[in-house]
């Protein structure tokens, strides 16, 4: 097996590559989408997105992205932290953990650790995505 100057051993199966996909029984741990069109998916009454298996943790910044032509989900100016400007998803989101397959959405960590969501007032178009920062 190769090693370095300081006798750190790298295994054969990893050496050499600067990256590879983090899953947990072939499921991506870090990033997730889901069909924002959904209502099943996306439940405007509870103000819950249903993600399975999503492994996100309250309070940890997630990057909300959105394809070109798509149109993010939408939310009320008067849910904690929109400040009443805010009316769609910023590009970076904060769950509330409800179970390992549903969330809630805040603007900000300490909103999301005191359980205070965003009001979701409307669906998206397409399929967006959840990335956690590493």
């Amino acid at each position: 097996m190769p090693s370095n100057d300081i006798f750190t051993v790298y295994t054969p199966s990893i050496f050499g590559r600067t990256s590879f996909p983090l899953k947990h029984k072939s499921e991506s741990i870090f990033y997730k989408t889901f069909d924002s069109e959904d209502s099943d998916v996306v439940d405007l009454v509870a103000d819950i997105i249903t993600i399975p298996n999503h492994f996100f943790k309250t309070g940890e910044p997630l990057k909300y992205t959105i394809d070109s032509g798509e149109t993010k989900l939408g939310i009320s100016t008067l849910s904690p932290g929109a400040l009443g400007i805010t009316t769609q998803l910023p590009a970076v989101v904060y769950p509330i953990v409800v179970d390992k397959d549903n969330i809630r959405i805040s603007l900000a960590s300490t909103y999301a650790q005191n359980n205070e969501y965003v009001d979701i007032t409307s669906l998206g178009i397409g399929t967006h995505s959840f990335e956690a920062y590493k």
